[in-house]
């Protein structure tokens, strides 16, 4: 489980979705059990086909839980029918999710092609524009941030070869 505390690695979860069954995928909500799957169609009443069975939910699982022993008995399949249309819609909602935060990240770091200070995308019907505070947006343009240069110190007496092995911008001393 990805801790809350680092960066969400997108290529990662791209890579856990493209790995994934293909979509869509629909979930059947049986009486004790609900089965997510790969176009799924409900043919009729309590009959169904797909492609691919995902996975199958079942409601003793939910009782399982001491945490739920004073629930009521119809909050079982209530559950389980949830988690099973969050499953399902994971499929497109997990890449789209994805695709949404590159574009914002990709947003976020523009900064204004004249004076190279951050900018946002003001969108509107019939399009949108780059803005920011420092001048009017008028005649000019967004580009991405440029790239951050690495600096740092080293004392004259380092004797540390992996500095000198990934540092750019030093060399070995002779």
């Amino acid at each position: 489980m990805q801790s809350t505390s680092q960066p969400l690695d997108l290529d990662a979860t791209e890579a856990r979705a493209s790995a994934a069954t293909p979509g869509p995928w629909g979930y059947y909500d049986g009486s004790n059990y609900a089965d997510v799957a790969a176009d799924l169609e409900i043919t009729g009443r309590g009959s169904y086909s797909y492609r691919e069975k995902v996975a199958r939910l079942e409601d003793e699982n939910y009782w399982d839980d001491l945490a739920h022993e004073d629930d009521a008995d119809e909050r079982a399949p209530e559950q389980m029918a949830a988690n099973a249309e969050f499953i399902a819609h994971a499929r497109t909602d997990v890449p789209a999710m994805a695709a949404e935060i590159r574009r914002l990240r990709a947003q976020a770091d523009m900064v204004c092609a004249l004076c190279e200070t951050p900018v946002a995308w003001i969108d509107c019907p019939t399009g949108g524009w780059w803005a920011h505070d420092e001048h009017p947006a008028d005649g000019h343009d967004a580009s991405p941030k440029p790239a951050a240069v690495e600096t740092h110190v080293v004392a004259d007496d380092s004797d540390d070869p992996e500095h000198t092995d990934d540092c750019p911008g030093c060399t070995a001393r002779p």
